[in-house]
């Protein structure tokens, strides 16, 4: 019988799921540039992303048994229709900026799952935390997440907490690098 403790570890790693921490993330950068005339354009190119990323899992997910590969399959198509359509359609650099960093984070974290199972749930989680606060500082609340996220990884024994650290730094380091390159 499960402990209450980790029933509720359970439904801390679920809500965390990466796939739902880059949505979340998404709907708030959009939600951020609510005033200005970018909304529409914003919100179809992230919405058209998304819907791609879910077709692929769909099309896909009896015929790629590893849910890594799975996922990085799906991200790579869903990135690749979101930069297509930012390049039609005028998107906020910023929104660019936080595709483009998750984009570049799955790779690595793919890379380094293949040999070292790091925490893909910390990972996504600080790097979404780290877009949104260099966009801007006040988002930097969404850190009080971060403990919580490491605990379930590691009270369901997910991970060791060499993997739940790692997995945070890099999902914390990856977009400042990106950030301070100036290009967006």
């Amino acid at each position: 019988m499960k402990t209450k403790s980790t029933l509720f570890a359970e439904k801390v790693e679920g809500l965390f799921f990466p796939d739902r921490v880059v949505i979340g993330g998404g709907f708030l950068v959009i939600l951020y540039f609510l005033s200005s005339g970018l909304l529409v354009n914003n919100a179809m190119t992230f919405l058209t992303a998304l819907l791609a990323f879910y077709m692929v899992q769909k099309l896909f997910e009896n015929k790629i048994r590893n849910k890594d590969s799975l996922h990085l399959l799906s991200a790579i198509i869903a990135t690749t229709m979101f930069f297509a359509l930012s390049n039609t359609w005028f998107v906020s650099n910023l929104l660019k900026f936080g595709a483009f960093s998750i984009f570049f984070n799955l790779i690595v974290l793919f890379i380094i799952r293949s040999f070292w199972k790091i925490s893909a749930h910390t990972f996504v989680y600080t790097n979404v935390c780290t877009v949104l606060a260099l966009i801007d500082s006040r988002l930097v609340l969404f850190y009080i997440f971060l403990p919580l996220v490491i605990w379930s990884r590691i009270k369901l024994k997910r991970h060791t907490y060499m993997q739940v650290i790692a997995g945070g730094l890099g999902g914390f380091l990856l977009p400042i690098v990106l950030f301070s390159s100036g290009y967006f």
